[in-house]
């Protein structure tokens, strides 16, 4: 909704699940900082493979060992293991992102794994919101204050909800709404 509405920088994930491409954000607007499922690459060329073929010999029980059609290296999907380093994407993009922003969101997350936990940090002299069911990150090097003299504001709560009321102090619930039936299929619980 806030891409929709030209509000949206970018959104920076460490899901791997693909929840913000099914949600409507656009690729371009996207830092999947742990990789997605989306995708799958060859390990050896980095050439893209069938992401059908590769969730199929994921979730088959035949145990077939998916190779790249171009160099028969192995494939994998798009997502980053222990020990290997973040998207080039994340790199690229990260510090300039934070350091332009007005208002930086961040919503369900421990705030305890680096470089994603530093993020908030790299952004000065702007509100910076936490939507999460705890308070976390606060205090320190990294953290957030949430004291008077500060912009930072904490919003506890599930991040649904907190969102959805968000939407209705902005007059946007419906669209929410419209947003959430059209690319889920069905209507949201009610809470």
């Amino acid at each position: 909704l806030l891409s929709d509405k030209g509000l949206l920088q970018r959104t920076y994930t460490q899901n791997i699940d693909g929840l913000e491409r099914i949600a409507g954000v656009p690729e371009n607007k996207l830092v999947e900082a742990h990789g997605t499922f989306a995708k799958s690459y060859c390990v050896d060329c980095k050439r893209e493979f069938d992401n059908d073929k590769m969730n199929s010999a994921i979730l088959d029980d035949d145990e077939r060992i998916p190779h790249c059609e171009s160099c028969d290296g192995l494939v994998k999907p798009g997502i980053v293991f222990f020990g290997e380093d973040l998207p080039k994407r994340f790199h690229k993009m990260h510090r300039a992102d934070m350091k332009s922003c007005d208002l930086l969101i961040v919503a369900g997350t421990s705030l305890r794994v680096t470089p994603f936990s530093e993020l908030p940090r790299l952004v000065k002299d702007v509100p910076r919101v936490l939507i999460n069911r705890e308070c976390v990150g606060e205090g320190g090097y990294n953290g957030f204050d949430f004291s008077e003299k500060t912009q930072d504001v904490l919003a506890l709560g599930n991040c649904d909800d907190v969102v959805s009321e968000l939407a209705d102090l902005l007059g946007w619930d419906k669209e929410l709404e419209a947003r959430c039936f059209h690319h889920h299929g069905r209507e949201r619980k009610p809470s």
